[in-house]
């Protein structure tokens, strides 16, 4: 077995009975690689482990940053970088548990070194997409970064608006710097596991969760989290079942259509992951 476990899913398949079962046989850290496991305003949507849990094997990255806070998989990799040397230092085994294939793909595979861009080029291209549109702006790539271009399809906003960000901030290809990836340990070092249960298993656990969380408090944590007044964009408010419990909150839907409606988004979403880690198996 790899000096780094590695147990990742979708959402409701068992990961963390799973690693806190392994972590139980031996001296070990749960280290967390869920992007909304972070949030400490979110504890019972994100579905984050109890005091019980965390009480039995040492967590870490849950819960410890604010929903205002921004974050990126480059920062998560970087503390979990260090809690994995820490825990290999001292000789004890790091169990690496979540289902967001980005942070867990940085991982195994690293990620790219791109330098930080600075808020006025960051400023200066969403601008300038917002005032020309995915067309031209695609048109103004390729005279800028023609490779880079011709990987991106003109719909794709995100990577489009990230390529000319890399280009005009460094003066290199955002190709280059993934070309010039390099993973931080050997993958030799890893032990995976993929927990991919029976799907109509999988789902019945989304709709069981989902209840769960509501008899835990969960729509007194979409009212919190809406005091905040977060940017419609914020990747907190993406959490499953906020959309739909402040549907409800907002006399849009009744409380049972607003179950439904989190509970088919739910599923959902742990199709799209199966699909996704099913390939990797």
């Amino acid at each position: 077995m790899g000096k780094i476990i590695i147990i990742a899913g979708p959402t409701a398949s068992g990961k963390s009975e799973a690693a806190l079962r392994l972590a139980k046989e031996r001296p070990s850290v749960i280290i967390n690689a869920d992007s909304m496991q972070i949030y400490r305003e979110i504890p019972i949507l994100s579905a984050q482990p109890g005091n019980a849990e965390r009480n039995a094997v040492p967590h870490k990255l849950y819960g410890f940053i604010s929903a205002k806070e921004e974050f990126s998989a480059g920062r998560w990799l970087g503390l979990t970088k260090h809690e994995i040397d820490r825990a290999l230092k001292e000789k004890i085994t790091p169990v690496v548990v979540g289902g967001t294939g980005m942070y867990l793909k940085s991982l195994v595979e690293g990620i790219a070194a791109i330098p930080d861009i600075s808020p006025e080029v960051r400023d200066k291209v969403r601008n300038q997409f917002a005032e020309t549109g995915k067309e031209k702006f695609h048109e103004y790539l390729k005279k800028i970064d023609r490779a880079a271009a011709e990987k991106i399809r003109p719909s794709d906003k995100q990577r489009m608006i990230r390529a000319a960000e890399v280009f005009l901030s460094t003066g290199k290809s955002i190709l280059y710097w993934r070309e010039n990836t390099k993973p931080h340990y050997p993958k030799e070092y890893f032990s995976i596991s993929l927990m991919l249960p029976d799907r109509a298993e999988l789902y019945r656990r989304c709709d069981a969760r989902f209840l769960q969380m509501l008899e835990n408090g969960a729509l007194d944590e979409v009212k919190n989290l809406r005091e905040l007044k977060l940017p419609q964009n914020s990747p907190a408010l993406k959490a499953l079942g906020v959309k739909e419990l402040s549907n409800y909150l907002d006399g849009k839907i009744s409380r049972d259509e607003a179950i439904k409606n989190a509970q088919q988004s739910t599923r959902n979403y742990a199709k799209r992951q199966y699909t996704w880690f099913k390939s990797l198996s």
